[in-house]
């Protein structure tokens, strides 16, 4: 059996007689607000049919189409409003007051098509106090127009991250395995890359890059293909090292913050189907 080092860092239609008429969104009017009753709140909706009627009215540029929430915090609070998910550009406005007299409180725009673009916004919420939430297109960014909006606590996330052991398959390629602990909130899951190193001689190695997403929640399992380009992964002893985050990969965050969890551990290459 060749025993070799393992170094795994990871970043980490229904047919008709005749075509269907699409319908708006059951929250396309204030008066039909979707209640928030707890957070973290997560909400994804098809902004195409959308519609912008009075009194919808955009501090940050949204113009083209919106849905409404509602949201009455028990207990006074720092929340974040953030459309980072969404596929087009999006406004989020929020407002007091009643439907028929709002009152603005802060805006920003954000979404999952550009870097250069913000993200949302943090606001100070008062406990008994109602307040009503737009989010709308803006621009006129192409579809998809899917909105995605998570409405969380100021917290940044926390998180561990293990390496629990590797399966070598007949091709040489390795299922990396592992848990991810975390708490918080992390829109469009946790991202993990990394690279996988067996060296086969002092001066070579074989190597592969792997990647996959993993949901923010208690011992979440997760595992990764490695192919290597070039030659194969054997079973055998291993050391893993696991690095959340390496240069010019994404963290695990979300709008309070992020965290970069790290460990380490020795395992073992098992030989699999």
């Amino acid at each position: 059996m060749l025993a070799g080092m393992l170094a795994a860092v990871v970043s980490l239609a229904v047919a008709g007689a005749g075509p269907a008429l699409a319908s708006g969104p059951p929250n396309g009017t204030i008066g039909t607000a979707t209640v928030v009753t707890s957070l973290p709140f997560h909400d994804t909706e098809d902004m195409s049919q959308a519609s912008f009627p009075p009194p919808d009215v955009s501090s940050c540029g949204g113009n083209t189409a919106a849905v409404w929430y509602k949201f009455t915090p028990v207990t006074s609070e720092r929340i974040v409003f953030d459309p980072g998910t969404s596929t087009t550009l999006i406004a989020i406005d929020v407002f007091t007051g009643s439907p028929t007299a709002l009152t603005p409180v802060g805006c920003a725009t954000g979404c999952n098509c550009g870097d250069e673009l913000p993200s949302g916004f943090i606001m100070d919420a008062t406990a008994d106090t109602t307040y009503w939430i737009m989010a709308s297109t803006a621009d006129n960014f192409g579809p998809p127009l899917t909105l995605g909006l998570w409405i969380y606590p100021d917290v940044p996330p926390q998180a561990t991250l293990s390496v629990t052991g590797g399966t070598v398959d007949r091709g040489g390629n390795v299922t990396v395995t592992g848990v991810f602990d975390c708490t918080g909130t992390v829109p469009g899951g946790a991202p993990l890359v990394g690279t996988i190193r067996q060296p086969v001689t002092r001066l070579h190695s074989t190597t592969a890059r792997f990647a996959t997403t993993v949901p923010c929640g208690p011992a979440q399992p997760w595992t990764a293909l490695a192919q290597p380009h070039q030659g194969k992964f054997v079973p055998g002893h291993g050391d893993a090292t696991i690095d959340v985050a390496p240069p010019h990969t994404f963290s695990i965050c979300n709008l309070a913050g992020c965290i970069d969890p790290t460990a380490a551990k020795v395992v073992k290459l098992k030989s699999g189907i």
